[in-house]
């Protein structure tokens, strides 16, 4: 049984209703499904997920482009106040890049090798939502069986739907889900909780000025799908947070929303 099954019956007894919006996680996708035409060489593809959830101190590493900066120092934040007593520490991997420019970049590689991280997520895969390209997802599949290798957690971030793109977010967790079908990796359902959060709530602001980056408010509720997702805690669980630019109410929201989705969307199969 997988560790997000286990919290998903816990969190069924706790709380049964009827979500608004939220998929199974088994939906077509309207976008493009990225091929992959590339063969990993590397070896052992589809060695199973380690489960660190249950380490007293978490190293969570972060690749990707500019979608990811603000997650880390929000997950550290959000361990340290769930009152178990333990602690995190969150690192950019150098640069803002896509997951394929960094294969042979040398120097992400050797931050990964270079800490004993726990958890590695993993944001930065090519798509078209016109499906004027097909991007292939060797890159993703490799950088997930590194982190393995390494003894970490990997988990692949879907990008959250940019404003007022009622598909994208499905489609990204559906191509991320394939992407674990052939390396075995967590999925955070990183859109289908925006998705499920703006139909509790239209007028939540999840989105920065430009409508593609996360405002405070969306930043705070990719976070909280994290959190769930490395520690095994339900999100749902925490304590308000003063320090963070959300009220509480929002907060509250947030927080039922990461769980829910998680609930019904489980990230991980693990050894």
């Amino acid at each position: 049984m997988t560790v997000n099954t286990q919290l998903a019956i816990t969190w069924a007894i706790a709380l049964v209703f009827t979500l608004i919006g939220c998929g199974s996680g088994g939906g077509s996708s309207s976008g493009v499904i990225a091929t992959n035409p590339d063969v990993i060489t590397e070896g052992g593809a589809g060695a199973p997920v380690p489960d660190n959830t249950t380490n007293d101190s978490y190293r969570i590493l972060l690749l990707g482009n500019s979608h990811v900066g603000p997650i880390g120092g929000i997950i550290q934040t959000l361990v340290s106040v769930n009152q178990t007593g333990k602690t995190a520490v969150t690192k950019l991997a150098p640069g803002a890049k896509f997951l394929d420019e960094r294969i042979d970049d040398g120097e992400t590689y050797a931050t990964l090798t270079g800490s004993q991280w726990t958890h590695v997520i993993l944001q930065g895969q090519k798509y078209s939502m016109s499906a004027g390209a097909i991007y292939p997802t060797s890159a993703a599949e490799l950088w997930v069986k590194r982190s393995k290798d390494q003894g970490a957690t990997p988990i692949l971030f879907p990008e959250h739907p940019q404003r007022g793109n009622a598909e994208e977010g499905r489609m990204l967790y559906d191509l991320h889900k394939s992407i674990a079908a052939k390396e075995l990796s967590c999925v955070a359902p990183i859109g289908l909780a925006w998705d499920e959060a703006l139909a509790r709530n239209g007028n939540l602001p999840l989105h920065n000025a430009d409508g593609n980056h996360a405002s405070p408010t969306g930043a705070l509720l990719t976070a909280l799908v994290f959190y769930q997702i490395i520690t095994g805690e339900l999100a749902v669980a925490l304590p308000y947070v003063s320090e963070f630019d959300v009220d509480e109410d929002t907060q509250t929201l947030l927080r039922q929303v990461a769980s829910d989705v998680i609930l019904f969307n489980p990230p991980c199969e693990v050894d």
